[in-house]
């Protein structure tokens, strides 16, 4: 652990604790739910929201441009992701993928169209929802999309960019995907996580096993995984949260669950490494929790929301948050970015 962290983590009491005063805040950054925080190699941070807006803004915070402007609700931006060579992708509720350079030039488009998979139980303008975009391991130009009961491999380059279409579930959606390694990636299907294995000599995978699979339901509502991260430190392990507010830490090689924390109330919406052995989550509970993982408790929880930590992003000595008010329709300031010092 470094220093800063260890003078950080020293300085406060066994019980977790909330920073003196106010941190840096932008506000409103955006009028709806920030879905995706995205650093770029050159320091830009770029956020999508569920105004339908794409900003870009120095890593201080301060705006750059606004990339898309607002559409109606159907066009909301669900999923960011960076790519090889300074390109990066963002989703859209509309299946639409974006490829952009870091000059903010849209590249090109590409859409998703669902395919011949049967009806599922979501409203129409989800059918083709890019709910998470993750880049090939070991490749330039291939990525995976996550959408409503399927996988997808795309070719970014290619004339026909879309290379494969897996239905994985009848109902349950993609939440996230995350590659252990240039052979094998994982998914979230609603409950679910597979462990999927690339077919020798082909731009093709397939499903191996069941990694976890949590079907029990709580009020009739069912433990959704929300944000899913490969431990470097351990890369046979992986932490996830759910709808439940769980932080799980799980070992997919032995499928053992090694450790569970309960301390979020409601939904977590984001897990992200912050060190070696430290993970960073935010929730429904306007907080966001600092895990070191040898321990059996958050050593630290950063308050002062106004409504649900949605997104994270980490920078030398700070988290970067997206928050936005549980009653926003009457709330005047819409989505907030928050700059959280973890120094003091």
């Amino acid at each position: 652990m470094s220093s800063s962290l260890e003078k950080a983590f020293s300085s406060m009491s066994l019980a977790a604790s909330t920073p003196q005063g106010l941190p840096i805040r932008i506000v409103p950054a955006h009028d709806d739910d920030i879905h995706g925080l995205l650093q770029l190699s050159n320091g830009t941070m770029i956020t999508g929201s569920k105004d339908c807006t794409l900003k870009a803004w120095t890593h201080e915070g301060s705006p750059i441009k606004t990339l898309l402007q607002k559409q109606n609700y159907q066009h909301w931006i669900t999923a960011l992701c960076p790519m090889p060579h300074d390109f990066w992708l963002s989703g859209s509720r509309d299946g639409i993928i974006r490829v952009w350079d870091q000059s903010f030039q849209e590249i090109h488009q590409i859409q998703y169209g669902m395919g011949n998979f049967p009806p599922h139980l979501c409203k129409n303008r989800n059918y083709t929802r890019i709910n998470c975009i993750q880049g090939a391991r070991g490749e330039d130009f291939l990525f995976f999309t996550g959408t409503p009961c399927a996988i997808q491999l795309w070719n970014r380059t290619a004339p026909n960019p879309l290379v494969q279409n897996y239905q994985v579930s009848d109902n349950d959606w993609v939440y996230c995907i995350e590659p252990l390694d240039e052979n094998r990636f994982i998914s979230v299907v609603g409950t679910t996580i597979l462990l999927w294995e690339k077919e020798k000599n082909l731009q093709s995978w397939k499903q191996v096993d069941v990694l976890f699979d949590d079907q029990m339901k709580l009020e009739g509502k069912r433990p959704f995984i929300s944000s899913l991260v490969q431990m470097k430190e351990n890369p046979q392990k992986m932490i996830f949260v759910d709808f439940y507010g769980h932080v799980i830490v799980s070992d997919f090689q032995k499928k053992t669950e090694e450790l569970l924390y309960k301390e979020h109330q409601g939904r977590a919406w984001t897990v992200v490494p912050l060190e070696p052995n430290i993970y960073v989550t935010g929730a429904d509970d306007h907080t966001i929790k600092i895990w070191d993982l040898r321990l059996k408790h958050s050593v630290r929880t950063i308050s002062n929301h106004p409504g649900r930590v949605s997104s994270i992003l980490i920078q030398p000595n700070t988290i970067v948050a997206a928050s936005c008010p549980d009653d926003l329709y009457n709330s005047h300031e819409k989505a907030s970015l928050f700059f959280w010092d973890i120094r003091v």
